[in-house]
């Protein structure tokens, strides 16, 4: 089975900021995998798989509102204790 996109979960920027931090936390764990390198994943990497120039994405102006809803989803995590192990 294959791991799922954000984009496939989240097809529309509307979809993803609907989400209350814990359930998009939740999205995070589960795409997650194929993003880690070196046993680390960066913000950047979640953020840049919905804005690619060679598929589907979301329209670049949506960057701005995206970014700080990953920011505050992943501080929480980090706070809270959600990734670690």
């Amino acid at each position: 089975m294959t791991t799922p996109s954000l984009l496939s979960l989240f097809p529309t920027p509307q979809d993803l900021l609907a989400l209350a931090p814990e359930d998009l936390g939740g999205a995070i764990i589960v795409v997650l995998p194929p993003l880690i390198q070196n046993g680390l994943f960066n913000i950047h990497s979640l953020v840049g798989s919905l804005y690619q120039t060679d598929r589907p994405s979301y329209p670049p102006g949506t960057r701005r509102a995206i970014f700080p809803v990953f920011a505050e989803v992943t501080f929480l995590a980090d706070h809270v204790g959600t990734y670690r192990q």
